[in-house]
């Protein structure tokens, strides 16, 4: 298990995929709620005002609406830009059409086009009946010219 310093309080904790320790997810987690009820309530605030009224900080309150936890509504609006071309997003770090353009690019770079995926499952099905042994007499042999030296 790797060890980590928590991004959050700075204590050490083992590293588990979270860059939170467990504490300081667990406080995330009760901001996020309070986040939630308090724009479920009042639907039209602003981030400054969630802020004010709750304690949990703006920047959490993006960090939310980038984890797409939150969507922006007309108050929280304009918080947030597509990271790749700018525009205005609701939720998440890109828009609509920036994470198409991802998905198309990530399937080109790992070549999972229609031919090729065909052609893997076809090599997938002639190796079903293929069988893997171990040469024994190759081996023995080998260890024999080993102990012969």
């Amino acid at each position: 298990m790797d060890i980590k310093n928590c991004k959050r309080c700075g204590k050490v904790f083992g590293y588990t995929g979270n860059l939170l320790c467990p504490e300081c997810v667990q406080k995330e987690e009760e901001e996020f709620i309070l986040v939630k009820d308090y724009i479920y309530d009042h639907p039209k605030c602003s981030a400054y005002e969630v802020s004010e009224v709750t304690g949990v900080s703006v920047r959490s309150i993006i960090s939310f609406l980038k984890q797409d936890r939150l969507e922006s509504v007309e108050g929280l609006s304009g918080l947030l830009i597509c990271e790749k071309c700018g525009v205005p997003v609701k939720s998440g770090r890109y828009c609509p059409k920036c994470i198409a353009e991802l998905k198309k690019e990530t399937k080109r770079l790992l070549n999972t086009s229609g031919e090729n995926v065909a052609r893997a499952e076809e090599m997938g099905n002639a190796g079903k009946n293929a069988r893997i042994y171990v040469n024994e007499g190759k081996y023995n042999n080998n260890n024999n010219n080993n102990n012969t030296k």
